[in-house]
């Protein structure tokens, strides 16, 4: 048995989204050919995931200068146990599915003035 992180980042659903919809498809279709795999859903628009900021920085310094966990602020405990989690979710898994945005041909042309 594998353990399948279907990953989603997009703000619309699969009624609204191409991308979303695409994703749910494969899913579907992988979960039929695979019964035995175990596929845990992502949505990084609707979970809890700490920003790369100051608290996490220092925290980290911290800890690699030798300072314990026990000893970093409240803030930096919480976000850096957090951002932990969901590493270690990721790194347990074996098979990923990522869907995003497409972007549909959406995009700057470079004009000369």
């Amino acid at each position: 048995m594998a353990t399948v992180l279907y990953i989603t980042a997009h703000p619309r659903d699969d009624e609204r989204s191409y991308s979303m919809s695409v994703g749910k498809e494969f899913v579907q279709a992988y979960r039929l050919a695979h019964p035995q795999d175990e596929v845990v859903h992502l949505d990084l628009y609707k979970m809890n995931i700490p920003q790369l900021d100051a608290d996490v920085l220092d925290g980290w310094d911290k800890l690699r200068s030798g300072t314990s966990f026990e000893q970093l602020t409240l803030e930096e405990q919480t976000k850096i146990r957090r951002i932990n989690e969901l590493v270690d979710q990721f790194v347990a898994a074996d098979k990923y599915i990522f869907a995003t945005p497409s972007i549909k041909f959406n995009f700057l042309s470079n004009t000369h003035v």
